[in-house]
């Protein structure tokens, strides 16, 4: 009976092995050809690179490991097909323009309502020089994300979590930020004209230079 018992209780183990692999194997299917989708341009594809974002979340929610890889590409895409326009691309405009392009603004709500716990140790949401105007991210939790030089001129972070934040010479202007836990967030160098402040949290926010070397980096 004993020898029956241990090779049951072996052949289950083979088994829940096998059907580990077997998940594990479909989710890198999933995850090869959501991210050949996404790589598909022109506004004719626009359909296609929605459904390979949806497709990532649902790949991170199914995996935690593959959380972070999801994450890298996702803020990757919104680096390379939303970027901050340089003061050389030409005159810039105080007033907000249109809002980001659906499967951007997709791709930002997806890295909005990720699970932080979930992000390895260190790991921290690149949005760097990003042109999010007019974004919806309303209850974004953006908690250590890097926003430097990120124009977010009109953008609904209304209890966005923001908290040690990098927002360095990032664009706020008009954004509306009521409720925003900004605890520890650099801000220095920011634009905050016309930004809804009302009821932030700012506790321990960096807002000036400490020195004249400083403010000329």
């Amino acid at each position: 009976m004993l020898a029956v018992g241990a090779g049951l209780l072996v052949t289950n183990n083979y088994n829940r092995d096998q059907e580990r692999l077997a998940e594990q194997g479909q989710i890198t299917d999933r995850f090869t050809k959501a991210v050949e989708q996404l790589g598909q341009f022109g506004p004719e594809k626009t359909d296609v690179r929605l459904g390979s974002i949806y497709a990532l979340q649902r790949i991170m929610r199914d995996s935690a490991d593959d959380q972070p890889a999801v994450v890298d590409i996702l803020a990757a895409f919104v680096r390379v097909h939303a970027p901050r326009p340089e003061p050389s691309d030409g005159p810039y405009s105080d007033t907000p323009s249109a809002p980001p392009p659906v499967d951007i603004q997709a791709a930002l709500t997806v890295l909005a309502r990720r699970d932080p716990a979930r992000d390895f140790e260190g790991d921290h949401l690149s949005l760097t020089r990003t042109s999010l105007i007019n974004a919806d991210l309303h209850r974004a939790g953006f908690n250590h994300a890097d926003l430097q030089h990120a124009d977010l001129r009109g953008a609904d972070l209304r209890g966005a979590d923001l908290r040690d934040a990098n927002l360095l010479y990032a664009d706020l202007r008009h954004a509306d930020l009521r409720g925003a836990d900004l605890r520890g967030a650099d801000l220095r160098g920011a634009e905050l004209n016309g930004a809804d402040l009302n009821e932030a949290d700012m506790r321990n926010a960096k807002l000036v230079f400490e020195d004249q070397n400083d403010s000329n980096r």
